[in-house]
């Protein structure tokens, strides 16, 4: 599917139950290792992804003790995620300085492409998410996933584009210790539904840059229970555009492919600094105790 003509309409999914179909036999015979290629920048990669949330607990050693789906999937598929996740490794989990068992939601986004008549399908994200602790009603919501900061009522929200879109813009947003914003990069856009006529690159262009000056604005209010925001540098945040009267949130519904045309991922200025929240796919980290820490090697592992 062209990144110009990849219509609103389109993204419900008519076909979801013959791609879904597809991508579990290719599954079932698949034999050669599938790796997910980068996207360079300036490029607009195109694919389908699938959210699958679950439960997980991980033991002292940061083995995968147990693992639990929530969402429905065919009985084939849903083994092939089961021994997946299963043969995971995590940084011990760590609480109040001693080793401890850690369970967590678990939200695992699949991602496929096809090549040469087959469907590479491998892990594109896994995050722990809490309950959005800021979404404002509208065609614009914000989240900080997976923390105890929200983003105080009276910030501005980014201004809606001229342009019906659905899209998720993912921002690294630099703090000082009151948790005021100093400073703001966009490190990936992703489009599930856009106007037939507007190129998804200048889409993304647009969306990342209003997003930006709107955040610049920002102050983050801390809302848990173990202090304040002296550790507070560096927070990802989500912003969510959605298409004026069309519920497209339900096409991102778990167990549900759909496709995705987005930028490659961007690091920010600051990247090596502490990280708080999980946005996209360079971030795995829980920040509540005790935390879950994948190892490295899980992103872009093929199934």
């Amino acid at each position: 599917m062209h990144a110009r003509t990849l219509a609103i309409m389109a993204a419900r999914l008519e076909t979801d139950f013959d791609m879904r179909s597809v991508l579990v036999s290719a599954l079932l015979f698949f034999s050669v290792p599938a790796t997910a290629t980068s996207t360079k920048p300036g490029e607009i990669e195109q694919l389908m992804t699938l959210r699958v949330d679950g439960e997980i607990e991980v033991d002292k050693t940061g083995r995968v003790s147990s693992y639990q789906a929530e969402t429905p999937l065919p009985e084939e598929f849903a083994a092939i995620v089961d021994k997946a996740v299963a043969g995971w490794t995590f940084h011990p989990p760590v609480l109040n300085g001693k080793p401890a068992t850690a369970r967590a939601k678990v939200r695992i986004t699949l991602a496929s492409r096809q090549e040469q008549d087959q469907h590479h399908v491998w892990v594109d994200d896994v995050s722990f998410p809490a309950q959005k602790v800021s979404e404002r009603e509208g065609r614009v919501s914000v989240e900080v996933p997976a923390s105890n900061y929200r983003v105080v009522e009276s910030a501005p929200k980014p201004r809606y584009p001229t342009f019906a879109v659905g899209a998720l813009v993912s921002l690294d947003a630099r703090v000082d210790s009151s948790g005021r914003v100093i400073d703001a990069a966009a490190t990936q856009c992703r489009v599930h539904a856009i106007q037939a006529d507007m190129p998804v690159s200048r889409a993304c262009k647009t969306l990342e840059r209003e997003a930006i000056r709107a955040a610049k604005q920002w102050t983050l209010a801390y809302e848990g229970r173990d202090g304040g925001t002296a550790d507070l540098r560096h927070v990802s945040i989500n912003l969510q555009y959605a298409v004026p009267h069309l519920d497209v949130s339900s096409d991102h519904a778990p167990g549900v492919w759909r496709p995705e045309s987005r930028t490659a991922y961007r690091d920010s200025p600051w990247q090596s600094e502490n990280r708080i929240g999980v946005a996209d796919v360079h971030s795995h980290g829980l920040p509540r105790a005790p935390v879950l820490d994948l190892r490295t090697g899980i992103i872009e592992e093929a199934l």
